[in-house]
């Protein structure tokens, strides 16, 4: 012991010498993903097993969300009295010590100064690359993120509260090694999905894949009927996975104590949101913890209770490697009508046969199949009004027309009718929300064009 010491003083000031003749900057060599404790002799030369060299040509890859201390070893590095972030945000360094040549020569290190740094680094930050000014030299730096690697439609969303393979009692947590948490994940709760119940009202929600083959497409075929007990179940979520990798980068080594927190894709630190244009949805957003790599989206009530169409949305993420994913949203059948016009009247009838308008709800595809019917409201039946009160026909462009002829019948003229115009299916009209549109007209009497007469002309005959 006292020739170590003895030896450490010597080499102390033989080290004091050769620093005071060496240029003042410090120039790093190799870096460790955690430093070796000063009470503990190196297991090997610096050189030996770091987590980088100067020479490997790349940054220190530190995860978002790390705290925690790296050791890096050079030439009178240790004399650095101050380290600064440069092109970093969200990043913050801080020197806890310096250990000088001699005193990690005398512990089998190597004969070379070292520092240590606590690095401090938000878990929310991109990735992004910049450097640590240490004494005059620039030792680079980057910052990691955890990454998505599979993303898929959850079974959940067609089965009721839990889900069927995901965090069930004793899968493996893998972090537990790393936290020192829990060896196994706890069942979490998922809210009931919009498959566990559409399917009793008529409605249909489906994978474009088993589920054991990550399907990627979800396909929702709204009720015909929307009542207010539909739309309960229409507004459950749907539920997708994502699945992703851990990011150690280069901190952390065999001295990291257990607890030691290797950030990456976990309960706290996953990529950014899915996102995509959901207008009439909700979401997506994540479920709390510890179901928080499962995220949902849902109908809204408006959208529940009146979409009429077919829908794609695409679900990306800004994580370059992750797949995106589809929800189809689609209504049986395909269109419904938006409009009426051409009654009620505005102005006289001049004839007993007119017109109706109408267009549709969704992009005209083709030609569409509709049903037509008059009811009385006040006054005479239509069927004594109208050459037809009911019927069915194709339009065959985006704007349609229905014909209709009044009979001109007594007591007719004054009365109120409604008119509904509503998809055909196998020649049945859908007459109900969200596919029906009505109108309520006043039948007026038939005004007979005025003929307008000509003033008497003086005619001359010119003479023989």
């Amino acid at each position: 012991m006292l020739k170590s010491i003895r030896t450490a003083l010597f080499l102390t000031a033989a080290f004091g010498t050769a620093a005071l003749a060496a240029p003042a900057q410090a120039k790093w060599e190799t870096a460790h993903g955690f430093p070796n404790p000063l009470t503990l002799d190196c297991s090997a030369v610096h050189t030996k097993n770091p987590q980088l060299r100067e020479t490997d040509g790349r940054p220190f890859d530190v995860p978002a969300g790390f705290v925690g201390e790296i050791e890096i070893y050079g030439q009178l590095i240790d004399l650095s009295k101050v380290v600064a972030v440069s092109g970093l945000t969200g990043v913050t360094a801080t020197i806890s010590r310096t250990v000088a040549g001699p005193v990690n020569f005398a512990r089998s290190c190597g004969a070379i100064g070292s520092i240590v740094i606590k690095l401090d680094v938000k878990r929310n930050i991109p990735k992004a690359t910049g450097s640590l000014q240490i004494g005059g030299d620039s030792f680079p730096l980057r910052v990691v993120n955890a990454a998505i690697n599979r993303t898929a439609w959850s079974e959940a969303t067609i089965k009721a509260g839990r889900g069927a393979n995901v965090g069930t009692p004793g899968t493996p947590n893998p972090a537990a090694i790393l936290t020192g948490g829990p060896t196994t994940l706890p069942e979490p709760d998922y809210p009931a999905g919009i498959g566990e119940c559409i399917d009793d009202f008529g409605g249909k929600a489906e994978f474009n894949a088993n589920f054991a083959s990550s399907p990627t497409i979800l396909t929702i075929t709204l009720p015909q009927s929307r009542t207010s007990d539909q739309i309960a179940c229409l507004i459950r979520p749907a539920l997708f996975q994502v699945s992703g990798t851990n990011v150690q980068g280069d901190v952390g080594g065999p001295l990291a104590p257990n607890s030691f927190p290797y950030p990456g894709f976990s309960q706290t630190l996953l990529p950014p949101r899915y996102q995509g244009s959901t207008s009439g949805l909700t979401g997506p957003a994540p479920l709390p913890a510890p179901a928080i790599s499962m995220q949902i989206i849902a109908l809204t009530r408006d959208t529940a209770a009146s979409f009429v169409g077919e829908r794609q949305i695409a679900l990306t993420s800004a994580t370059t490697n992750a797949n995106p994913l589809t929800l189809v949203l689609r209504s049986v059948p395909y269109n419904g009508i938006r409009s009426i016009q051409g009654v009620p009247f505005n102005g006289a009838r001049i004839a007993s046969a007119f017109d109706v308008r109408f267009d549709f709800l969704a992009a005209f595809r083709g030609p569409e199949s509709v049903a037509w019917r008059i009811a009385a409201v006040t006054g005479a039946s239509p069927l004594t009004c109208f050459t037809a009160a009911s019927g069915t026909l194709t339009a065959t462009a985006a704007i349609g027309r229905l014909p209709l002829t009044a009979t001109e019948a007594a007591g007719c003229t004054g009365s109120r009718f409604t008119l509904q115009i509503a998809p055909a299916i196998n020649g049945a009209g859908l007459f109900a929300a969200p596919f029906v549109q009505s109108v309520t007209f006043t039948l007026p009497a038939r005004s007979l064009p005025v003929q307008t007469l000509l003033p008497p002309q003086r005619i001359t005959v010119p003479p023989r």
